[in-house]
């Protein structure tokens, strides 16, 4: 690399990480989440974001462990909760991702993302009405948030809904 970065700083190896992250180099991230969370597991982003890069590598029950790890060392880590949720979801465990997209939305109470997922959760779980309920709050949030692409998926989506279950009273 042309970045000198010291093998023994945690919270440098997480920045650089950071960088290649944002600049979508994940592969190349990887190593350098992998050291700051050896270095200090404490360090409640690093074991996040290291999470969120399995799961796009397609290991989400390798991804499981980074995101409790994160959430002793921060509780209150929203945006580990919902990507723990994102991991169980991918694994078909939805009564544990339910769990933890709750968890994230209590948390953050402004966040669609966590919200919209619990939706899909909830209609997986043959829980349409909640699910219904789930995404409109979601729909409420994204369009508040002026998130209007999110909130134009999301308004699909409950047509869909409404579309299905108009279809099942006749």
């Amino acid at each position: 690399h042309a970045i000198q970065v010291d093998p023994d700083d945690p919270y440098a190896q997480y920045g650089f990480a950071r960088v290649l992250d944002a600049e979508d180099k994940l592969k190349e991230a990887i190593p350098h989440y992998q050291a700051a969370v050896r270095i200090n597991p404490d360090l409640p982003e690093a074991q996040t974001s290291l999470g969120a890069i399995l799961i796009s590598e397609g290991k989400p029950g390798e991804a499981e462990s980074h995101f409790a790890t994160a959430l002793v060392a921060n509780p209150n880590m929203w945006d580990a909760h919902f990507q723990w949720g994102n991991a169980l979801l991918i694994q078909g465990k939805l009564p544990e991702a339910e769990a933890q997209y709750r968890a994230a939305a209590e948390l953050n109470s402004q966040a669609a993302y966590p919200i919209l997922n619990l939706a899909v959760v909830l209609e997986r779980q043959g829980r349409a009405a909640e699910g219904a309920a789930a995404a409109e709050v979601a729909y409420e949030l994204a369009t508040n948030a002026g998130n209007a692409d999110l909130a134009a998926q999301l308004r699909v989506h409950l047509d869909s809904l409404r579309a299905s279950k108009a279809e099942k009273k006749n």
